[in-house]
């Protein structure tokens, strides 16, 4: 899906949230821009900084990361076969990392 996508619709993401607790006044005001329909490519990029300015980018990462190991340490103990452990491994990294 197109990067923005997300910014443009308002959707209330995890990131966002950090974002905002995060954020001071200059970067709640950008944060406030979120569903605008108009945003421009510019506006989308300043919005990103933010993600990035206020450490939520990192942190969401982090929790995704830590996450997925928590999963792959269950599928280890799951009482399924190795074709079903293999296969629920391989989803896990792709819902994770899908857009790399």
């Amino acid at each position: 899906k197109p990067v923005g996508d997300d910014l443009l619709e308002g959707k209330p993401t995890p990131l966002v949230a950090l974002a905002f607790a995060r954020a001071g006044t200059a970067d709640r005001d950008l944060l406030g821009h979120l569903g605008d329909p108009q945003l421009s490519a510019a506006d989308i990029t300043a919005l990103q900084a933010v993600f990035v300015r206020t450490g939520a980018l990192e942190q969401i990462e982090a929790d995704i990361a830590r996450l997925v190991t928590v999963a792959r340490e269950a599928l280890i103990a799951a009482p399924i076969d190795d074709t079903a452990r293999a296969w629920l491994d391989e989803l896990a990294a792709y819902v994770a990392w899908r857009d790399r």
